[in-house]
């Protein structure tokens, strides 16, 4: 080890005790008239200091830091350099089933298999014909599978109401064949008239598995697959626009039904500017304060042993409600579209009850979506989500303790 005297910069006088005895100055060094001040000290041996002293000036480095400099000795540990932001590790990823690819085609073989489309297709042609024009078809309806249930979600959910939001219901089925054009008019014989669509709509909410969750009265997601396969038979193979359903169907999909989807923008907004660093590190920073939000408005619809409570849709609508945002622009069919979007895909609708309502992670997603849909033009979206998440905890948890403490 190394000593090294350390004297503060600027002009410092000193001295010498010799044995513990005399005061002394060194002869040799560059000495003065001794200060005042050096009499305010106690100590005798202090207090005998010769009248001159030694001198030095002490002048202060262009380069010292006194933070860096000084320092401790302790071992030499390095820091962990902060690797890449990675999507598996923010708040967005956990406990939230991505829409890949394999999973996609799990979710539609499901759809596919409580539906009764082989049938449907069986029925028109021989065996020869079905292998080739049922297999062509489902590989259509797999190709567009996403826009399709993308297209069920915002529908059931825009239209419904309640419970509904999750199935279609006829108002919303209704919206769909009008916003696709689907439904012919009078002077198409044998087509896809009002009355027809109005019986595919009774006879696909019968079909498939019973279950609580398909009630017969509305449109399951594999019921509305269906459906389509149905009207695509009724307005173009009945009429001898087409002579298969993989015709048909394909014809429905591309003329009437993708150009209303709106899934790609979506999708790629939430992959772009969502789903990156800086709205992470917004939701990390307020990861408190949303837990705490979150905790209020969930587990009513859970039972008393569910440990993991959830937030459901009344719940939802509460909470937008009492942060004032329906008066602030938004309709009841933003929130509640933003509700149902923000749910991750779940396979099995009819027995799986994770899908009608959402965890802290999806939750976590709605609140980026009610970001977006506000006004951004004064601030980018991190600063937007970050004054969303303010007035959710000033109107939600400070507004609302307050009224509580009031009324007690």
């Amino acid at each position: 080890y190394k000593l090294v005297p350390m004297v503060p910069p600027g002009k410092q006088q000193y001295a010498f005790i010799v044995n513990g005895g005399g005061v002394t100055i060194a002869i040799d060094q560059e000495s003065g008239k001794r200060d005042m001040t050096w009499g305010n000290y106690s100590d005798s041996s202090i207090k005998k200091l010769p009248y001159r002293v030694n001198n030095v000036v002490i002048k202060k480095p262009s380069d010292f830091d006194a933070d860096k400099a000084l320092q401790p000795r302790c071992k030499d540990v390095k820091k962990k350099a902060k690797g890449p932001w990675k999507f598996s590790k923010s708040l967005f990823a956990k406990d939230y089933q991505q829409d890949t690819e394999d999973f996609l085609d799990e979710c539609f073989e499901f759809d596919y298999g409580c539906s009764g489309i082989y049938k449907k297709i069986a029925k028109k042609g021989t065996k020869e014909d079905l292998i080739v024009d049922e297999q062509e078809t489902k590989q259509l309806l797999r190709k567009s599978y996403e826009h399709i249930k993308h297209m069920f979600k915002s529908y059931a959910a825009a239209i419904g109401s309640g419970n509904e939001i999750f199935t279609m219901g006829k108002n919303a089925y209704y919206e769909f064949l009008g916003a696709c054009d689907i439904t012919d008019g009078e002077e198409v014989k044998g087509g896809c008239g009002r009355a027809e669509v109005a019986l595919v709509f009774v006879a696909c909410q019968t079909i498939g598995p019973k279950s609580s969750f398909n009630k017969k009265n509305t449109l399951c997601r594999f019921q509305f697959i269906e459906a389509l396969v149905t009207l695509a038979g009724l307005k173009y193979i009945n009429t001898n626009v087409c002579k298969t359903f993989k015709e048909a169907v394909g014809k429905l999909l591309e003329e009437k039904v993708l150009p209303q989807s709106d899934l790609s923008p979506q999708r790629d907004y939430l992959h772009s500017i969502i789903y990156v660093e800086p709205i992470d590190l917004v939701l990390r920073r307020n990861q408190p304060m949303l837990e705490s939000i979150f905790k209020l408005y969930s587990g009513r619809t859970n039972l008393p042993n569910e440990r993991d409570k959830t937030c459901s849709s009344g719940e939802w609508i509460d909470m937008c409600s009492d942060a004032n945002l329906v008066d602030d622009g938004f309709i009841d069919r933003h929130i509640r579209v933003i509700y149902t979007r923000s749910i991750a895909t779940c396979k099995d609708e009819l027995h799986d009850k994770t899908f009608r309502s959402m965890n802290f992670t999806g939750f976590v997603h709605g609140v980026c979506w009610l970001a977006s849909f506000m006004d951004v033009t004064n601030g980018s979206l991190p600063s937007v989500l970050q004054r969303l998440i303010s007035r959710l905890v000033e109107k939600c948890i400070v507004q609302k303790k307050g009224k509580r403490g009031g009324g007690g």
